[in-house]
């Protein structure tokens, strides 16, 4: 299943992100295709789709990579991730 949106500009309004969301309720479920879809309908860019489409960006999967330690401001993203890995992530600075 394809899903399509078309999106005028990339700061998307509520009502615009409200259809496109609604739009994808209503499509049937593709489990392959609807995580894309998803970040389509919040208005990400093609190529940042294209890129993760194409599984090159990411990094987290490599062999004895397993992440403990992550370095950011913003720690609202990541205090609600438990990780399967590990008992939690150490968040740094």
């Amino acid at each position: 299943m394809q899903y399509r949106f078309v999106i005028a500009s990339q700061s998307m309004n509520a009502v615009e992100i409200e259809e496109a969301v609604s739009q994808l309720a209503e499509a049937p479920f593709d489990p392959e295709a609807f995580p894309f879809a998803f970040l389509e309908a919040f208005g990400n860019k093609a190529t940042t789709i294209k890129k993760l489409r194409s599984g090159s960006s990411n990094q987290s999967d490599l062999p004895g990579g397993e992440i403990t330690h992550i370095y950011t401001l913003d720690h609202r993203d990541f205090s609600i991730i438990r990780p399967k890995h590990c008992d939690y992530f150490e968040l740094l600075p």
